[in-house]
């Protein structure tokens, strides 16, 4: 398991006991760490104003950083596909970065056409899609960017949800949208040029902060109420499974067999 610890870095546990997960390591970065993500024994890291640091843990007891990329923006969230990493820049927009050397990895193309700021990014193959956090009229919410030409990623639509999102996962043709003060939301991205909003849910008059999906149930870390669990079986009207509230507000939830793991 690889946290990400906003003030001080990574620190790597093993979870095979669940019930008492050990520290193996830490590695410590510059502020602030806001998210990762793994792939092919590489961490790559949203470290915000220091851009994008990737880290070998290849031996989880001794990680060893690679590199770090500054972006013109500020670095909230990835997705990694291939040989590219994908970077929520926050304040500007989406930036493609090509991994495939780890230790000189090359910004390759950005888009930034967005009057908000990009909090949480998921990728596929050939398309980007840019959750969007902002208190204007133009923001909209929800982004699906082409990024089939990886020098020039184009914006095919948006969608306009509470503009308030934080964090997106895609499960098939949908994308579910933790969307701030709008709870949840589903999207159907069958046609990326025009998508539709399909249904909602208000969290429980809370901030929905980040999700993650398993079938046909959503998990939300949903900040002063704890976890949300709702079932989208029914896209169209999602329904309320359970909740549980912790002393701290919540902000990030992530599965691991059969279990919602959450950091506060």
């Amino acid at each position: 398991l690889y946290i990400s610890d906003y003030r001080s870095g990574i620190a790597i546990y093993d979870i095979t006991d669940i019930h008492a997960p050990q520290l193996l390591s830490k590695v410590d970065l510059e502020k602030y760490v806001r998210s990762s993500a793994y792939d092919n024994n590489y961490l790559y890291v949203a470290n915000e104003s220091y851009g994008l640091t990737i880290i070998d843990v290849t031996n989880p007891y001794v990680p060893v950083v690679k590199t770090s990329l500054p972006t013109p923006g500020q670095v909230y969230d990835v997705a990694v596909k291939g040989n590219y990493a994908y970077l929520a820049d926050y304040s500007n927009g989406i930036v493609i970065v090509d991994i495939q050397n780890k230790e000189t990895p090359v910004i390759k193309g950005t888009l930034n056409s967005f009057t908000g700021y990009i909090y949480g990014i998921a990728a596929d193959s050939y398309y980007a899609y840019l959750a969007e956090y902002g208190y204007t009229d133009t923001v909209k919410g929800f982004h699906i960017i082409s990024t089939i030409t990886k020098t020039n990623p184009t914006l095919k639509s948006s969608i306009t949800t509470s503009k308030s999102a934080y964090d997106i996962a895609i499960n098939g043709n949908f994308a579910y949208l933790a969307d701030g003060t709008g709870g949840l939301a589903i999207i159907d991205i069958t046609s990326k040029t025009n998508p539709s909003l399909k249904g909602s849910l208000n969290t429980d008059s809370s901030s929905a902060r980040s999700i993650a999906i398993d079938g046909t149930t959503a998990y939300l870390a949903n900040s002063s109420t704890g976890l949300y669990i709702a079932d989208v079986s029914q896209v169209a009207t999602p329904i309320k499974l359970a909740s549980l509230g912790f002393e701290k507000y919540v902000y990030h939830v992530f599965l691991h067999q059969d279990h919602a793991l959450l950091s506060a």
